[in-house]
């Protein structure tokens, strides 16, 4: 079978918009609620008022022939790149690696804990602040990962006691004002006109304190989880300031940025700018990378590239993932699209 042939088959899954089994949970705008609230049962979907607790919940109707012929290309190319060997190399090129997640429910606990097992072995874990400091200095001398989970879902509860199973550390970026809100009116408003999901579930500020006592961190995802490519710059400097003054009355710093939806289409120059304007050290993005050794760059000048990925997905299918972008070998002129950078810069040289 020609592998020209198997990318293109997955192509859909660039890019962090698609996933390891032809099912997508949306890290861009695509991601839509169910068309209709009310389904029957054995369909698996929540209606309004019930939280989500599987990702295939999220994942919808995933019948057709496209999604099965897209995880049969991609096992295909998963089991070539094992056979040959290339997983292996890639997984020993020296590399900052982000891998990020929105949840862990209860039925992907053990595919977590799996793929923990499964990339221990060739890889340093460590703290984002470190991540992002190594990426800064260019210091990135052998393999290493960090992991960041994005929306502060209820499930990331369990995601942190695995994480402890294996010395991981991991960043949550939250919105502040959905953490420990009780009011299901607010909760489905925001679930829904924000994230564009179903209900789900989220921490508490106890759960946030037990995680930062664990040696995890909290970042700023926005107060409101919106579109950042349609809001004016007054808009963008309420939702970014806003978050950051919240979180730091609740956990006293916060230094890094990821916007909602990770994708650039959901992002503009304008709104890079106002995150470091704002004092943010860092700015992630949810487009598929990783960062390798080069020159040392300024922090308004990296977009942290982020391995999308669910706990769900099969194992080959996400090693096949990580090691495609292990390959990838980005210049700092590449983090920020084209005509970025001038925008982002402003007068700070």
């Amino acid at each position: 079978m020609n592998k020209w042939w198997l990318e293109g088959r997955i192509r859909g899954c660039r890019q962090g918009r698609g996933d390891g089994g032809g099912s997508i949970r949306g890290t861009g705008a695509q991601q839509r609620l169910p068309s209709n609230s009310n389904m029957s049962d054995d369909t698996n979907i929540p209606t309004v008022d019930q939280p989500v607790t599987s990702f295939r919940q999220l994942a919808g109707d995933s019948r057709g022939m496209r999604p099965v012929l897209r995880n049969a290309a991609l096992t295909a190319l998963s089991m070539m790149w094992q056979r040959t060997g290339r997983i292996e190399q890639s997984l020993r090129i020296n590399r900052v690696h982000v891998l990020n997640l929105h949840h862990v429910f209860a039925n992907e606990e053990e595919s977590f804990r799996r793929l923990l097992r499964r990339l221990r072995p060739a890889h340093a874990f460590i703290s984002y602040s470190e991540a992002v400091q190594r990426i800064l200095s260019g210091d990135i001398n052998r393999p290493a990962l960090t992991f960041t989970f994005d929306d502060g879902l209820k499930s990331c509860v369990r995601a942190v006691r695995i994480l402890r199973e294996f010395s991981a550390k991991a960043c949550f970026f939250v919105c502040p004002p959905i953490i420990g809100e009780t009011d299901p009116d607010r909760i489905t408003q925001f679930c829904h006109e924000g994230m564009r999901e179903p209900v789900h579930e989220f921490m508490n500020w106890d759960d946030i304190d037990k995680l930062l006592d664990e040696g995890h961190e909290v970042g700023s995802h926005t107060l409101t989880h919106p579109n950042m490519s349609t809001l004016s710059s007054t808009q963008l400097t309420d939702e970014l300031h806003g978050a950051a003054e919240q979180l730091k009355k609740r956990v006293g710093r916060v230094e890094h940025f990821a916007w909602p939806f990770g994708r650039f289409e959901e992002f503009s120059p304008e709104a890079a700018r106002a995150v470091f304007d704002c004092g943010y050290q860092s700015c992630a993005s949810g487009v598929r990378g990783c960062h390798r050794a080069r020159q040392a760059v300024k922090r308004h000048e990296l977009c942290i590239r982020r391995e999308h990925m669910i706990a769900e997905w099969s194992l080959v299918h996400t090693m096949y993932f990580i090691a495609r972008s292990a390959r990838l070998h980005l210049s700092p002129e590449e983090y920020w699209p084209s005509g970025w950078n001038d925008v982002i810069r402003g007068d700070r040289g």
